[in-house]
């Protein structure tokens, strides 16, 4: 309860002031509805962003969310990881209790996935997206990794010539 010199010393002030504090006010309201109405959105599951930033976040969490950099070697664990990271972490579990690799995870089929617990259309096509852009990276990867073997190799002086076996045709070629 405010005293009586509190309310003629506010009587005195200049209005200036009060708008200032008026503002601040709104201004702090404004914060707390925003707050508020982002907790309700975040508790009932829904989430209000666009297309764009959703694109965005999706494919920066996908180059830094990597544990490792070949697919092939990565844990139960990071496989989990690399879910959640993907905004599927309520399928971590079921990867892990299966034992789903890296190695194995770059081999998932659309029955393997359903048999994992993956039902929904749209997580599906997500996790075959991004399991696709994993297999990708691996194969880029290993072509590095054989190039600069390559570079390596031919600085040696003592190397014997290897033989290759000659590359069998592709199945569009017949």
């Amino acid at each position: 309860m405010t005293s009586l010199t509190e309310c003629n010393c506010l009587q005195g002030d200049e209005p200036e002031h009060w708008r200032y504090v008026l503002c601040s006010i709104r201004q702090e309201i404004s914060r707390e509805e925003a707050a508020l109405k982002e907790l309700r959105t975040v508790e009932s599951g829904q989430r209000k962003r666009s297309r764009l930033t959703d694109w965005i976040t999706r494919k920066w969490k996908r180059r830094t969310g990597a544990p490792s950099t070949h697919v092939t070697t990565w844990s139960k664990e990071d496989v989990a990881n690399w879910l959640t990271s993907l905004g599927l972490s309520q399928y971590a579990s079921q990867f892990k209790a299966n034992d789903i690799r890296g190695h194995e995870l770059i081999h998932l089929e659309r029955a393997d996935m359903k048999d994992l617990g993956v039902l929904k259309i749209g997580h599906a096509k997500r996790l075959q997206s991004a399991i696709a852009e994993l297999r990708e990276k691996d194969m880029e990867l290993r072509r590095e990794s054989r190039r600069s073997g390559r570079k390596g190799a031919s600085l040696s002086v003592e190397r014997a010539p290897v033989e290759t076996a000659p590359e069998l045709p592709s199945l569009s070629s017949i």
